[in-house]
């Protein structure tokens, strides 16, 4: 199962509905249940709510959760070793949210989806790569800044 959070706050019709065309036209055969939370795209071949109360039942459910970059279900997920891809939402302008997902895309912990466009080969990868566990504990920051300075 593939789970979608678009989160609470901002809503990202444009990823839910390309999903879902996916979805309906079988590009995508896996089944798919979405947390829409305001989004006024209403899916047509995926099982959504508006919110869902108990989180982490459906992350422990799904072999793959993609998500809006929201850092508690990033650091969530990530600590678990699960599979998940970060997709941008161009709504979102701040850069703090990217600092993280850059550093977890680093240490392989995550798939970071830059575009919409390429949602389905991030998908693809997903069920194959081998995700790393993050251990908040073990994080070394001088090597996360050698890496951040590698890739300006």
């Amino acid at each position: 199962m593939i789970f979608i959070t678009l989160g609470t706050v901002l809503p990202y019709d444009q990823l839910i509905e390309k999903i879902d065309i996916m979805k309906g036209s079988g590009v995508i055969g896996d089944e798919m249940y979405a947390q829409i939370g305001s989004g006024s795209y209403i899916p047509k071949h995926i099982k959504y709510l508006r919110y869902v109360g108990n989180m982490e039942a459906v992350y422990k459910k799904a072999d793959i959760v993609i998500s809006t970059c929201g850092a508690g279900t990033l650091l969530e997920n990530v600590t678990q070793g699960r599979r998940i891809i970060a997709i941008e939402n161009p709504a979102v302008t701040t850069g703090h949210a990217w600092e993280l997902v850059f550093k977890l895309e680093a240490l392989g912990c995550l798939i970071w989806c830059r575009d919409i466009k390429d949602i389905l080969p991030c998908i693809n990868e997903a069920r194959t790569k081998k995700f790393r566990k993050f251990e908040p504990d073990s994080l070394d920051i001088t090597t996360l800044k050698g890496l951040i300075e590698g890739r300006r």
